[in-house]
C-alpha cells in the first residue's frame, strides 16, 4: 500500500526536485564515464563482442569463461555506437543503467514507499557513474539490478505469470553472474511466506517456468550454432578445474570488512542509518526487509563462493545500500511530523546520518567530475591509441592478429580479428604439459598459429617474464606449451615495430 502524503503540493515540488537533480547527475555521470578507458574485464567482452559482430560464434572463435549475456550487451553497444573506448561504458549509461534506476524506484514503490523512489532518481545516476571504474558496468552490479527487478515482480500480485517474468529475469542474472543464481531459493521462501496457500504451488511452477524458458533458449541456440560443448568446456568446466583460488575462504572475511570499510564507507553509514529508520516502520518493513535482507545475503555468499577477494564482486551491495537509505529517509519523513520527545529527537539523529549523508556524499561524488571536467589524455591512452592506430594502418582488415596478455583495449581498437580463438591468452597459458583434459586447446592453438600467423603479435609487457622490450623473448626454465608456443614463434618470425612502457609491438617479417 502507498502512503498518501497531506502536502500534495509540497510532494510535487519534491519530486521536481528530485527529478532535475537526477538529470544533472545522469548529465554529469555520462560525461565522467565517457571519459574512463576500459578496464580489461570490459576490453575482453568487447573484443568477443567484435569477434561474434564479424563473422565469428561466442566460444568457438572467441575463448572466454563468462557466460554470455555480457558478450551480447556489449556487441549491442558497438552496434549503436560503433568501436570506441567509450562505446561500452555510455552504452551501459543509456541503457543498463537505467534498468537499475527503474527495477530500484519499482521495488521501493511495490513495498509501499512513496517518497523512497524518487530519492533514487536523484541520487543514484551519479552515485553509480563515480562508483569507480571497476564497479559500474560490470556483471555483479548489472546482475543485481536484474535481481532487484524479479525481486520487485514478486511482490503482492498473486499471479504465475508475474512469477513466470520473475524467473525469467531472474535466470538473466544468472547467465550474467552465474552465482546470483543462489537469490531464487531466500527470494522464493520470501514469496512463499506471503503468498496465499491455494496459490503457492502455480506461482512456484511460474518461477521455475520462467527460468527454464531462458535456458532452455541458451540450449537451443548453443545446439543450433554448434557452440554448447565450447561453452560447457570453458565456462564451466576450465573455471571449476583450472581457474580456482588455492588458498582457503577464511581470509575474505578480512577483505570483505577491508573493501567495505575503504570502497564504502559513507554509504554503509547512511545506509545502517537508513535501516534504523524504515525498521521502526512496521507496516513496510516486512517484505522489504527481508526482500533486502535475501539480495544482501546473494552478494555475501557470490563473494565467497568466487574465493577471489576482488573489490567488485561485491559490487551488488553498491544499489542495495541506497534501497536501505532511501527507505528509511522515507519511513524517518512520514514518522517525523508526529513523534514527540525522545522519539522525534531519536528520529532526526537518524534522518541527519541518512539523508544528511546521503545528500553530501551525492552532492561531493558530482563535484568531482566538475572539478575535473576536462583532463588531459594520460600517456597510456595515447600510446595505446597509438598502437592500434599502426596496426590498422599496416595491415589489411582481413589479416589477423594476435595479443598476449589480458588488456584487450588494443585489439578492439585495432578492429582486426584474432589468429587464434584463445584471446584470453592468460587462462592457456595455464594449461601444463601433462593437462590430459584440455590437452586439445593446446593442439589446436598450435594449429591456428601455423594456418594463419598472425601480421601483428600485440604483448602486454608485464604478462611475459623480465617484462621484454626487445627480441628474442626469454623463455623460463620450464614454459607452459601455450608459452612455449608463442614465444617460439615471436622470436623465429617477427621484428620489433613498437614499444611502449606496456606494449612491445611485433610485426610479422
Amino acid at each position: 500500500m502507498i502512503e498518501k502524503t497531506d502536502d500534495i503540493g509540497g510532494f510535487d515540488r519534491f519530486k521536481l526536485a528530485c527529478a532535475a537533480l537526477g538529470l544533472i547527475g545522469y548529465a554529469i555521470g555520462l560525461w565522467h564515464v565517457h571519459r574512463i578507458w576500459p578496464t580489461s574485464d570490459q576490453a575482453i567482452f568487447d573484443y568477443v563482442a567484435f569477434i561474434g559482430a564479424n563473422g565469428g560464434m561466442y566460444y568457438r572463435d572467441a575463448f572466454d569463461i563468462s557466460w554470455p549475456i555480457p558478450f551480447l550487451y556489449h556487441a549491442a553497444g558497438q552496434a549503436i555506437f560503433g568501436v570506441h573506448p567509450w562505446t561500452f561504458r555510455v552504452f551501459d549509461m543509456a541503457v543498463l543503467m537505467p534498468i537499475g534506476l527503474t527495477a530500484m524506484a519499482w521495488l521501493l514503490k511495490r513495498c509501499g514507499f512513496a517518497r523512497a523512489p524518487w530519492i533514487v532518481l536523484a541520487t543514484y545516476p551519479i552515485l553509480y557513474a563515480t562508483s569507480g571504474a571497476w564497479i559500474s558496468g560490470h556483471r555483479d552490479i548489472t546482475a543485481m539490478h536484474l535481481l532487484i527487478l524479479a525481486a520487485a515482480l514478486m511482490i503482492d500480485r498473486p499471479s504465475p505469470s508475474r512469477r513466470g517474468l520473475a524467473g525469467f529475469v531472474l535466470m538473466i542474472a544468472t547467465f550474467i553472474r552465474p552465482t546470483y543464481l543462489f537469490a531464487a531459493l531466500p527470494l522464493w521462501l520470501i514469496d512463499l511466506r506471503a503468498a496465499p496457500a491455494s496459490f503457492r504451488l502455480r506461482m512456484t511452477a511460474g518461477l521455475i517456468a520462467g527460468g527454464i524458458a531462458v535456458a532452455f533458449a541458451f540450449l537451443m541456440a548453443g545446439l543450433q550454432l554448434g557452440t554448447i560443448g565450447d561453452w560447457y568446456e570453458q565456462a564451466v568446466l576450465f573455471p571449476a578445474t583450472r581457474y580456482q583460488v588455492d588458498q582457503g575462504r577464511m581470509r575474505l572475511i578480512g577483505d570483505f570488512i577491508t573493501i567495505v570499510a575503504s570502497h564504502w564507507r559513507w554509504p554503509f553509514v547512511v545506509a545502517v542509518g537508513g535501516a534504523a529508520l524504515w525498521g521502526m516502520d512496521k507496516a513496510r518493513r516486512s517484505r522489504f526487509g527481508l526482500t533486502l535482507a535475501a539480495l544482501i545475503l546473494t552478494v555475501i555468499v557470490s563473494f565467497f563462493v568466487q574465493n577471489k577477494g576482488f573489490p567488485y564482486h561485491l559490487s551488488g551491495f553498491v544499489p542495495l545500500m541506497l534501497l536501505s537509505t532511501a527507505a528509511g529517509i522515507d519511513a524517518g519523513w512520514s514518522r517525523l511530523r508526529e513523534a514527540r520527545g525522545a522519539l522525534r529527537a531519536a528520529l532526526t539523529m537518524m534522518m541527519l546520518i541518512a539523508g544528511g549523508g546521503l545528500a553530501m556524499g551525492s552532492g561531493a561524488r558530482a563535484v568531482g567530475p566538475l572539478l575535473a571536467w576536462n583532463p588531459p589524455i594520460s600517456q597510456v591512452e595515447i600510446d595505446r591509441r597509438t598502437i592500434a592506430g599502426i596496426i590498422r594502418s599496416e595491415s589489411r582488415p582481413d589479416e589477423p592478429i594476435l595479443q598476449w596478455g589480458r588488456r584487450y583495449d588494443v585489439a578492439v581498437l585495432s578492429e582486426r580479428l584474432s589468429a587464434s580463438r584463445y584471446i584470453n591468452s592468460q587462462l592457456i597459458a595455464r594449461l601444463s604439459a601433462d593437462d590430459r583434459l584440455f590437452a586439445p586447446w593446446i593442439g589446436t592453438f598450435r594449429h591456428e598459429l601455423a594456418a594463419r600467423a598472425p601480421v601483428f603479435m600485440i604483448i602486454d609487457r608485464d604478462q611475459m617474464p623480465g617484462r621484454p622490450d626487445r627480441l628474442p623473448l626469454p623463455v623460463s626454465v620450464r614454459p607452459t606449451p601455450a608459452v612455449a608456443t608463442f614465444v617460439a614463434l615471436a622470436n623465429r618470425n617477427y621484428t620489433v615495430r613498437a614499444l611502449t612502457p606496456e606494449i612491445l609491438l611485433l610485426k610479422h617479417r
